[in-house]
């Protein structure tokens, strides 16, 4: 007799948080297809994948794609599956493709499948690969240590051919191995006991640890095992206490295993478990305060684990959301789930929120059906804080600021207190030592100028006014290997302050208008880096000083508002084309406005907010869309403010900091801006009220606050602002790059080294750097231990994700990616020259980064590194 098990699926999922906070739950885009108990992985350019699944009435075989830049959902007509199932299992490979193998297909009579696919997310398309030996639905897959997938157990519910056709075998104990390389599946060592719908957890020395499940009679297990990928063997574990059936199973940062939940004979049970893999036992710990079963768990950035969902009785399901805390062995609760939810996709993000999509709500009683969702819900753990920073060895204002390629940041002029006269010393921030040190002073004293970090590493300084308030047209150029400044021999074609500058992608520097001495001027020119001159080029259709400029994924700059010669708010704006060297018209601003806040964001588009006009400091902000050109309201700032600092985080957030408000002068506070949801939100207060200070990303993901103004004082007080999302309670949770090259000649594949890239290494100490992140084993389970390669600008801030060259794969110790071509507008895996922060993600922790400068192989005198001017 064929039994549709389906109803093993009816499960929610569960989501880690830091149990010292409350979680806020985000709205976010909607499923195109209701659907419950999806497949989901996380694809190596930190989208994530939602397939099949259970929608009404049958099984669907329909992907989306879901991305954390824009908070939507794609999905078309041939974003699909090669055929409908549910109760698979997906696993994202080291070739950057997903493997979605077996399942279950119940379009008319249900049948188990053996087939296997292979989803490419860079072309959406799915295409068959080699089938498992067996059908298997409610398999368990785990992706080991050496690439390879074992896949093990399972339900072989026969084919769905009737009285003719094949019934199945139940239950299974076989496993087998998927290699990415060869495409193929292998038979390993068989488990002790068949079993299907089991939890599997990766341990930090790379064995398997299988826990639970079902037998072929539907009984649950409480015998565990341990798969030894050296030998290709399964072999006993200590038992549960009590079998229990569908609880979650969460590697733990130590090393330990947290069971939670699940089923002890007729009961729900909010009772939890700790494995220990030396001592091979199982031992009680805290407990819930709702019992649940068919829960998820995440591990969460800070070590903690979060459970939400599930059913708490068979017509019930609870909204809250619960974190257990390793250290103190207990559970608290956070916070509450926007709608009940069993059986959602759940995926961590690489920004460290967790994505909660689809799923059901379980009926009111045994005379209603169940209703399948379509909504979405993000669980956000965020807890910026901000600390102090050892002070200026002077103070000023209006510096300029550059991040160099070790990790330190360059603050060079600006002015002093009151009037005091423009500055032509320097100083480096070391975040080393969370101090700041004198460095070699500029040839002339500047404020107004421009500052851009080139590709081989120098800092030009260009223009500015000097101590006596003329303007100027010389240059000069800071090499951090020496820690002196260098004349650039040949001025500028036209002396400027205030002007608008971008590091184009070939690496040269365009300086657009500005104040030339006696009001705004339309004149622009470029700075060729390698042959240290300037080149004049097209003019601005419109004369304007304090524009911002911000260099769009094209390469295209993009030149917002400032004031005209009259001291004007402008509304127009400009785009600047390096091929054809000209200006054109852009779209114009819905609100007039200078010295706004201006950032490129991950989804490409650019965000405009604040700034000030005739009216004063403005609230309002916008977003420029560079394929229709065009601008929109955006959510408005919570407090207006102009001349404000601000900086792409590493979770694609926008930090707006301090700045000048309507009637308190300078600002202590700060916003977050959410690309995803549009909207502004206040965050952790800066320490010290501050204008016309310098921000910059560090290494670690923190940003330095320093300087600035306050009344009429210059300010020598610094501060670091860290978002809490991402700053784990264990530093050795963090992936560590331990080498990178320092300069990478386009085409070439950049190759890193590193420990726990991977994210289940295990380190000195007995931790671990993250981990599976995920419930284990069952059709939505979301290994987080596949690493994200992150690539962001210096100088802009855009952000790519990299996926790794499928030849050489990555590893715990290295990543390599394929040949990064140098820049084309038209392909968007092509590279601008320039410095990249690289960073490595692995279960939404991100390792502190390293800075790699781009540059076309052809131009040879930048391997003779600083040329004498």
């Amino acid at each position: 007799m064929k039994i549709d098990r389906s109803f093993l699926c009816l499960a929610a999922i569960a989501l880690a948080l830091p149990a010292c906070a409350t979680g806020t739950v985000l709205g976010t885009g909607s499923l195109a297809n209701m659907r419950y108990g999806a497949s989901t992985a996380v694809l190596a350019d930190g989208r994530i994948m939602v397939a099949g699944g259970k929608a009404s009435p049958t099984t669907t075989s329909s992907i989306e794609i879901y991305d954390p830049a824009s908070g939507q959902f794609v999905s078309n007509a041939w974003l699909s599956m090669t055929e409908p199932r549910e109760a698979a299992v997906a696993v994202s490979l080291p070739t950057g493709l997903v493997l979605i193998a077996g399942g279950a297909e119940r379009v008319g009579t249900p049948s188990s499948l053996a087939s296997a696919e292979l989803f490419d997310p860079l072309t959406l398309s799915s295409a068959s690969t080699a089938s498992l030996s067996q059908r298997r639905e409610y398999p368990t897959a785990t992706l080991l240590a050496g690439g390879k997938v074992l896949i093990a157990g399972g339900y072989d519910n026969g084919d769905g051919g009737g009285v003719d056709g094949d019934p199945g075998v139940g239950a299974l104990a076989s496993a087998e191995l998927y290699d990415p390389a060869s495409g193929s599946f292998s038979a390993t060592g068989a488990m002790q006991d068949a079993r299907y719908h089991a939890s599997t957890v990766l341990l930090a020395d790379g064995r398997v640890l299988v826990i639970g499940g079902y037998d072929s009679n539907f009984q649950a297990f409480a015998k565990c095992e341990i798969y030894d990928p050296s030998n290709g063997q399964f072999s006993p574990a200590a038992s549960l206490p009590s079998p229990r059936l569908n609880a979650t199973a969460t590697l733990l940062a130590d090393g330990q295993v947290l069971v939670v939940g699940g089923s002890i004979g007729s009961d729900y049970s909010a009772s939890a478990l700790l494995y220990d893999p030396d001592g091979n036992t199982w031992n009680p710990t805290g407990s819930m305060s709702v019992a649940r079963v068919n829960a998820g768990a995440a591990l969460l950035p800070d070590g903690r684990v979060l459970v939400a969902g599930g059913q708490d009785g068979r017509f019930s399901a609870p909204t809250r959301i619960e974190a257990y805390t390793p250290g103190i062995g207990s559970f608290a609760t956070l916070g509450d789930l926007a709608s009940r939810r069993a059986s959602p996709a759940l995926a961590m993000l690489p920004n460290g929120r967790v994505l909660v999509a689809g799923g059901y709500i379980p009926p009111p009683d045994q005379n209603h059906g169940i209703q399948i969702l379509d909504s979405a819900e993000l669980i956000d753990l965020d807890q910026p804080v901000t600390a102090s920073a050892g002070d200026l060895v002077d103070a000023r204002q209006d510096a300029m600021a550059s991040t160099l390629p070790d990790g330190k940041v360059l603050i060079a002029g600006g002015r002093g207190s009151g009037a005091a006269l423009a500055l032509a010393s320097a100083q480096v921030y070391v975040p080393a030592s969370n101090s700041f040190a004198s460095t070699g002073a500029m040839g002339s004293a500047r404020s107004g100028a421009s500052a851009q970090l080139l590709p081989d590493g120098s800092v030009l300084i260009a223009g500015g006014r000097n101590e006596a308030g003329a303007t100027l047209a010389s240059a000069e150029r800071y090499d951090p290997q020496a820690g002196n400044f260098l004349p650039i021999a040949q001025p500028m074609r036209h002396a400027r302050s205030d002007s608008a500058s971008a590091l184009l992608p070939n690496g040269f520097v365009l300086l657009a208008g500005g104040d030339g001495g006696s009001g705004a001027i339309a004149d622009a020119e470029t700075f060729d880096w390698y042959g240290h001159r300037f080149q004049r080029t097209g003019s601005l259709a419109v004369a304007r000083s304090g524009g911002s400029a911000v260099v769009l994924g094209d390469g295209s700059v993009l030149i917002v508002g400032g004031v005209n010669a009259a001291g004007t708010a402008l509304a127009s704006c400009e785009r600047f084309d390096p091929s054809s060297r000209t200006f054109t018209a852009a779209a114009t601003l819905g609100t007039a406005r200078q010295h706004a806040s201006i950032q490129l964001l991950p989804n490409g588009k650019v965000l405009v907010a604040g700034g000030a006009n005739a009216s004063g400091p403005l609230a309002s902000a916008e977003l420029y869309d560079p394929v229709n050109n065009t601008f929109t309201p955006t959510g408005a700032l919570a407090t207006a403010r102009s001349r404000a600092r601000t900086v792409l985080l590493p979770d694609g957030r926008v930090l707006v900091a301090g700045g000048v408000g309507v009637t308190v002068g300078e600002l202590t506070s700060a916003e977050l801006y959410d690309p995803g949801q549009g909207t502004f939100s206040n965050t952790a207060a800066l320490q010290a009220p501050r204008a016309h200070g310098i921000a910059a990303l560090l290494a670690d993901g923190r940003v330095l606050l320093a300087g600035g103004q306050s009344g009429s004082s210059a300010l020598a007080s610094a501060e670091l602002f860290a978002a809490g999302a991402n700053d784990p309670g264990d530093a050795n949770q963090r992936p560590l790059i331990q080498s990178a090259p320092a300069r990478l000649a386009l085409p070439a594949a950049l190759e890193l080294d590193g420990v726990g890239l991977r994210g289940s290494n295990l380190l000195p100490g007995g931790s671990i750097a993250g981990s599976e992140g995920s419930g284990g084993g069952t059709s939505t389970s979301t290994p987080g231990n596949i690493p994200l390669l992150r690539l962001q600008r210096v100088d802009n801030g855009q952000v790519l994700f990299q996926s790794p060259n499928p030849v050489v794969p990555w590893s715990d110790v290295a990543f390599t990616t394929p040949s990064l071509p140098r820049f084309d507008p038209f392909d968007a895996s092509s590279r601008m020259a320039g410095i990249w922060r690289v960073s490595v993600i692995a279960n939404g922790v991100e390792g502190a980064a390293k800075y790699v400068s781009f540059y076309w192989i052809e131009d040879e005198i930048f391997a003779s590194g600083f040329e004498a001017e």
